[in-house]
């Protein structure tokens, strides 16, 4: 009643060298996705750590706000770097203007002397 059939295979060495390279490589694979797994925990919990730290910096930053005395000196320098800023601004258009084509044009060579410098 046990009949068993063997059926040949042609260059048995290669197939069973071939599986032994495959199930090598699997394990392989399985070991690099259990590797990247356990990292992508780290990472995880790593983030988790860094939130809580910049909350608790957040909470002692608006401690440190509300015992501290309120002043106006901030925002008073604030509003004097701005001013000079747009006086600035101002100043500098007032200056790029040309007074006539002349200027104009001898701006105008300027640049293309320097675009030309830059290729040389």
């Amino acid at each position: 009643m046990n009949n068993l059939l063997y059926v040949g295979i042609p260059e048995s060495d290669l197939v069973r060298k071939d599986i032994l390279g495959s199930a090598k490589k699997v394990i392989t694979l399985l070991r690099d996705h259990k590797d990247y797994a356990a990292l992508r925990q780290q990472k995880e919990e790593h983030i988790i750590l860094l939130k809580k730290v910049l909350d608790g910096i957040a909470n002692q930053t608006r401690k440190l706000k509300n015992t501290l005395p309120k002043t106006t000196l901030g925002i008073e320098a604030k509003q004097n770097t701005r001013n000079q800023r747009v006086a600035q601004k101002q100043s500098e258009q007032k200056n790029s203007t040309p007074a006539s084509k002349i200027e104009l044009l001898e701006q105008e060579l300027d640049k293309i002397e320097k675009r030309l410098k830059a290729f040389q």
